[in-house]
């Protein structure tokens, strides 16, 4: 007798519901077997990943391992020192290093040092040029004061030479005489010749000497330059006692544009050109030169 349709589906879900009871109870046991196969798969594709990778060992063997490379390296390293040939080859690599670096090293000073160079060759031509300029004034200065201290000054030329004469006394009567100007001895503070006395030559008189007058007073003395001119024909001139510098210079200008065309006031050089009167070098310290010594002249 078949059972009934519905103690069929009694049975049915009852065995339905022992079957997942069962499933649930075996699951954790069932699932390590599993769980352990997929950790061996992984562990076969990891070293198939690495085929070439060393067997691990222990510290002892590593050590070992480590020392026995190390006296290796070491013997290499010596056999290679004792070659000749291979130290040549690193000396000479070393030295190549080196001197490359030494020599950058050395352009990128001697770039700085050049540039510095440049900079002190720039300041000490600034320097020099102030430093001429500064020499220039003082010389001019200098020659202003040395002048300034011959204000008082005249030179006679033409005078005849004796070898027993009075100089302050031929000098007295020559200038109150020919000028016009009293002149007393006790005006006159010192009355000499100067320069080297002439040898004569060719059975002729040697030119003599120039008379050097020092006058006790300034007035006195530009009355006989304002004078000067009355010696005009007579073979004297009276000139201005000038510097060395000053007397060079109206030398030069003498050759240029005649001796009539020069002449001096108080320590002044002027000269006459295409009827224009022009004039170098200043009075002394206090540039006392009147409008009327233009006029001037030595003859």
């Amino acid at each position: 007798m078949s059972p009934s349709p519905a103690v069929t589906r009694a049975n049915t879900g009852l065995k339905s519901e022992n079957d997942k009871a069962t499933s649930v109870a075996q699951s954790p046991a069932a699932k390590q077997p599993k769980q352990k196969k997929i950790l061996q798969q992984q562990q076969q594709r990891g070293n198939a990943a690495r085929p070439h990778s060393s067997p691990s060992c222990s510290t002892a063997d590593c050590s070992a391992v480590s020392l026995a490379t190390e006296q290796q390296l070491a013997a290499a390293l010596e056999k290679l020192l004792t070659s000749d040939a291979f130290v040549d080859r690193l000396a000479a690599r070393l030295s190549e290093t080196v001197s490359a670096r030494v020599l950058e090293d050395l352009g990128g000073r001697l770039q700085v040092a050049e540039n510095r160079l440049v900079d002190l060759n720039g300041e000490m031509d600034a320097l020099r040029a102030e430093l001429a300029q500064l020499k220039e004034s003082s010389d001019m200065r200098l020659d202003g004061l040395a002048q300034y201290s011959r204000r008082n000054n005249i030179r006679i030329t033409g005078v005849p030479e004796a070898s027993d004469e009075d100089v302050t006394a031929t000098t007295v009567q020559l200038l109150s005489d020919k000028l016009g100007v009293p002149i007393q001895p006790a005006d006159i503070d010192r009355c000499h010749r100067v320069g080297r006395l002439a040898q004569p030559r060719d059975n002729q008189e040697p030119r003599p000497r120039q008379i050097l007058v020092k006058f006790i007073s300034y007035q006195k003395r530009s009355s006989i330059i304002s004078n000067r001119r009355q010696l005009s024909g007579t073979g004297f001139s009276v000139q201005e006692d000038l510097t060395r510098k000053r007397h060079l210079f109206f030398r030069e200008m003498c050759g240029r544009v005649g001796f009539k065309n020069v002449w001096s006031r108080d320590g002044r050089v002027f000269w006459r050109d295409n009827n224009r009167v022009f004039s170098e070098f200043s009075n002394g310290p206090n540039n006392n030169a009147n409008s009327d010594q233009l006029g001037d002249s030595h003859m």
